[in-house]
């Protein structure tokens, strides 16, 4: 008899989550649940080879960095400048064991729109893990589309944050943004926007 055990059910991409199954694994001697998860998860085949399921890979405590694309950038602009700041959301990742969601921040001042590094820190499997409060210093790179250059933002996190605590049932996380900044029109101006979109790296580093 074989078992299938499929473990350590990792938070995800809200998208995916309708695609989340549940099943129970067959038993000899010992007694096993197997959940389903998420967003670093790949689709595979029962034993039958008749229904699938999303197989997760667990989080890698080594991955330090992940790429992400801002979209809509010339309405997101707008929308800073009228209501006076806008978020937006990457998808769901693990870095450093920390589960999160990477963004920026547009902030409207004097004028200007400045581009802010973001993160919201989520429940996740390595929680038992990493070190509480988040102490990593917070690299993010805006990548030119054509790798001619980079611009960054380096941001050390000091102070107690309700953003960098341990996320916990029942409370809402707050998101960390930085405190330095980059100014969104001189991205503009230097071509780092390419058909309506930027190209972003973020980094923890210890």
């Amino acid at each position: 008899d074989s078992l299938n055990t499929i473990f350590s059910s990792i938070q995800g991409v809200e998208k995916l989550l309708q695609n989340e199954l549940a099943k129970a694994a067959r038993q000899k001697k010992d007694n096993s649940s197997q959940t389903v998860g998420s967003s670093e998860g790949e689709e595979s085949n029962d034993a039958m080879g008749r229904m699938g399921v999303l197989v997760p890979r667990p989080p890698d405590l080594h991955a330090s960095a992940c790429r992400f694309v801002v979209k809509g950038v010339k309405a997101l602009e707008e929308k800073a400048r009228k209501e006076g700041g806008v978020t937006y959301y990457g998808e769901r990742v693990y870095l450093r064991g920390y589960c999160m969601s990477p963004a920026v921040w547009l902030n409207c001042q004097h004028g200007s729109v400045q581009l802010h590094a973001l993160f919201l820190l989520h429940k996740g499997d390595m929680d038992d893990a990493v070190q509480w409060p988040l102490k990593q210093t917070i690299k993010l790179r805006v990548l030119h589309p054509k790798g001619e250059a980079e611009q960054k933002l380096v941001e050390v996190p000091t102070g107690y944050l309700l953003a960098l605590q341990r996320p916990r049932e029942g409370f809402v996380q707050s998101p960390f943004w930085s405190a330095a900044y980059l100014l969104l029109g001189d991205l503009i101006r230097d071509g780092y926007v390419e058909e309506d979109q930027l190209r972003l790296k973020l980094k923890l580093v210890p």
